[in-house]
């Protein structure tokens, strides 16, 4: 799918005094695949579905935003009884919708766009949070959930490399470093102590995901090397503090391992991969 771009300036809507604007997503073939107008603070998004020849195909979908779908035929008519003509269940976010119930399944429970609620409880129950109805504590901004069972780890990964870059210093100092990794919320064992996250397909409790998260922080900002020693100073202080919990312990370095590991499949990664390749090369070569 193309860039989102809006192909002119936000037009005027003087019949309602709002500011209203059209945005277009493309796919390969520079075909319009979604539409979403926005008028003041309502934006309706519009889904177009074509052919292999580019056709449209009989139908496309409007959403409020909510979910609520409106169906129209080919020819832009709506169509009456408000089901696909042509079979299609897979509308708002790309989910199952059931057009007898009105109900959309998101892999673990059922939303109601009508209400705007989900329809049953969460499944992990109150290590989700004491709402049994909420989606991702409220913070979609911050989580996803692809699975329906657990926080993706991934924006709190870069949360953490920003962070560093504003505080080099605490290289130097791992019990800094340590006081650091739980303050505003990093530590996430505090913030959510049950919670599970997922990040680069493995899952975590929380407080693995902070050991996880850091470490790949601290390789991007200081390089893998440095990154391994500091997570290791960091976490035999925090055993000290913890009466030297050796399952947790080891917990913590199997997720701080797994942290760098995976810094070195990012583009950084590999960048130093290749430059170290080089340099074994040419010391081979030297010898």
């Amino acid at each position: 799918m193309g860039d989102w771009f809006s192909p002119a300036p936000p037009p005027f809507d003087f019949s309602r005094c709002l500011i209203s604007s059209i945005e277009y997503a493309y796919d390969a073939r520079s075909m319009i695949t979604n539409k979403i107008q926005t008028i003041g603070a309502v934006a309706v998004s519009t889904d177009y579905v074509y052919d292999s020849l580019g056709q449209l195909v009989a139908e496309t979908y409007t959403y409020d935003a909510y979910g609520n779908p409106t169906i129209y035929d080919a020819s832009g008519s709506e169509i009456l009884n408000q089901t696909s003509q042509i079979g299609n269940r897979y509308l708002f976010q790309g989910r199952k919708y059931d057009f007898a119930t009105h109900l959309y399944y998101f892999r673990a429970r059922y939303y109601n766009p009508i209400t705007g609620r989900w329809l049953s409880k969460d499944p992990k129950g109150i290590t989700g949070g004491l709402n049994l109805y909420v989606f991702v504590s409220n913070n979609p901004v911050m989580f996803v959930d692809p699975m329906g069972l657990c926080k993706d780890g991934e924006k709190y990964v870069q949360k953490y490399i920003k962070d560093l870059r504003k505080n080099w210093y605490l290289i130097f100092t791992p019990s800094a470093f340590a006081k650091w990794s739980t303050q505003n919320g990093r530590d996430l064992k505090i913030e959510d102590p049950n919670s599970l996250y997922i990040w680069r397909g493995k899952t975590f409790r929380a407080d693995q995901m902070g050991n996880a998260g850091a470490a790949y922080a601290l390789a991007d900002v200081y390089g893998p090397l440095t990154a391994y020693m500091i997570t290791r100073a960091a976490e035999n202080i925090q055993s000290m503090e913890d009466g030297y919990n050796e399952v947790d312990r080891a917990g913590s370095y199997e997720a701080n391992d797994f942290g760098i590991e995976k810094w070195y499949e990012s583009p950084r990664g590999q960048a130093t991969l290749q430059i170290q390749e080089k340099i074994r090369q040419y010391g081979t070569m030297g010898h």
